[in-house]
């Protein structure tokens, strides 16, 4: 009928069923109408009938199975790609028990810890979270509301150096598990400019009060005093 696009398959099949008289679940792609390939999966036994041996077989259509696990194939594959890719710190946790799945590379290289130290371990044990009432805090508003946004706390780099970070996560159906998609935003370096803009204009208003001699600050627009 000339349904094997290899012929050589054929001869494959031949030789297992002589040498074994049965196979099961042999993958191979077979031509339709309109000259397509299907994938099936061949299965075929050798039974004694009337006196000759017989081949009983069986071909189970699995194109569709094949091009949807392709699919989530590639699908997982980008995932992963942007995921590791991410500019952003990013990491995936079980809701459970906080065991960590995975977290890019951005989140490695901010907070300083390798891999290994992470993946299957909980940031609690890990001793990230500063003060572990915080992570407590962020799992029940998660689990209450399925999202955390903007969440202000602190972590603990794998240097000891404390960090200041906005805290974002969503739970997340991946391969089948409802997880945790987080983000830990560094906003260290913007906390210290705000504390020093702080104390700067704090010591300016002291110096300025204190000072022995009459200071005024006044609009040049219309000469109105502001202080």
């Amino acid at each position: 009928l000339g349904l094997n696009p290899d012929p050589a398959t054929s001869g494959r099949i031949q030789a297992a069923l002589v040498a074994q008289r049965s196979l099961r679940d042999f993958e191979l792609g077979v031509f339709a109408a309109g000259r397509t390939v299907r994938d099936i999966l061949f299965s075929a036994s050798v039974v004694r009938l009337g006196g000759e041996d017989i081949v009983i077989s069986t071909s189970t259509d699995v194109t569709e199975r094949n091009r949807a696990r392709a699919e989530l194939l590639a699908s997982r594959e980008r995932f992963e790609r942007v995921f590791r890719e991410s500019p952003q710190p990013l990491a995936i946790s079980a809701i459970d028990d906080g065991a960590v799945l995975d977290v890019s590379d951005a989140w490695l290289g901010t907070y300083g810890y390798a891999r290994e130290q992470v993946i299957g371990r909980g940031f609690a044990e890990l001793g990230l979270w500063v003060d572990i009432r915080e992570r407590h805090e962020m799992r029940e508003r998660l689990l209450a509301d399925g999202r955390v946004r903007g969440a202000e706390c602190h972590w603990r780099r794998a240097s000891g150096e404390i960090a200041d970070v906005l805290f974002y996560a969503d739970v997340v159906t991946l391969d089948g598990h409802r997880v945790m998609l987080s983000t830990g935003i560094d906003i260290t370096a913007r906390r210290r400019q705000e504390r020093l803009l702080a104390e700067s204009e704090k010591r300016f208003a002291t110096i300025f009060q204190a000072s022995p001699v009459p200071v005024a600050i006044a609009r040049i627009e219309d000469g109105t005093y502001v202080e």
